[in-house]
């Protein structure tokens, strides 16, 4: 349905687009990750200066070098994308072969480009030789075909 310009979809809908975007969503999480472990690497090769600014108080020095609490994190967050990673991967089948249910193909384009690919609608609609508004139009159908194959299935919808 259309509303002013835009694609209004129904509840249904709705928790489809929501089982489908769970890739993007993961795959997110594990990019911040990715970035985070590579400012944690650099940290944990910098060696720091003493900072000579300070008043030196007596107190309880720590014996470890300042980058062993960077490679803690370090080992800690990769062990996690790790996790994200396998996760990601069997989401991905999971969503593959849901899409892969859907009967008509145009449907089936639609939904991997957007959702496994992470395509833009106006690409899509360029790489299937149809307007814009078809392309939205065969996506509503598609999020209703995959409501109506989680519903089977008991997921959602």
């Amino acid at each position: 349905m259309t509303k002013g310009g835009y694609i209004v979809l129904s509840p249904k809908q709705m928790s489809a687009k929501q089982y489908l975007q769970q890739i993007y969503r993961c795959n997110e999480l594990i990019q911040e990750n990715l970035a985070e472990i590579e400012n944690l690497r650099a940290m944990s090769t910098s060696i720091a200066s003493p900072d000579l600014t300070k008043e030196r108080v007596s107190s309880t020095h720590s014996h470890e070098a300042p980058f062993v609490n960077a490679v803690n994190k370090l080992v800690d967050l990769e062990k996690t994308t790790d996790a994200k990673m396998a996760e990601l991967l069997d989401l991905r089948m999971e969503i593959r072969e849901t899409i892969s249910l859907v009967e008509d193909a145009k449907q089936i384009l639609v939904l991997r480009y957007r959702y496994i690919d992470f395509i833009k609608w106006e690409d899509i609609a360029e790489k299937m030789d149809y307007a814009l508004k078809s392309v939205y139009r065969i996506h509503s159908a598609a999020l209703d075909s995959v409501a109506d194959i989680l519903a089977a299935r008991g997921k959602a919808a």
